[in-house]
């Protein structure tokens, strides 16, 4: 056995799983694991878009819905429309 102690078949309470895990790593156990699908709800895809667009662009979660709102009204999807607003500003060099 490499040391590692055995993947418990059950835990006892959300204490129990969160204390094992927080004394072992999951990549000791990745030959035990099982792929698993599951599909999200709209609202859980929004909120994650929400926050990674809020992440990526260092916007808050208010001017997200803002741009979000402004989207909708010109019928555009947000990232195309963030496209259009960073292609209008930016200047590329013209070729001498």
């Amino acid at each position: 056995m490499d040391g590692k102690q055995p993947l418990p078949d059950e835990f006892s309470s959300i204490e129990e799983i969160q204390e094992f895990w927080d004394q072992h790593s999951s990549a000791d156990y990745e030959e035990e694991m099982e792929s698993v699908e599951m599909e999200l709800s709209d609202s859980l895809k929004s909120k994650i878009e929400t926050r990674k667009l809020s992440q990526l662009l260092g916007l808050s979660p208010r001017q997200i819905a803002m741009l979000k709102a402004r989207a909708e009204e010109q019928r555009v999807g947000i990232k195309e429309l963030i496209a259009r607003w960073v292609l209008e500003h930016l200047h590329e060099p013209s070729v001498a």
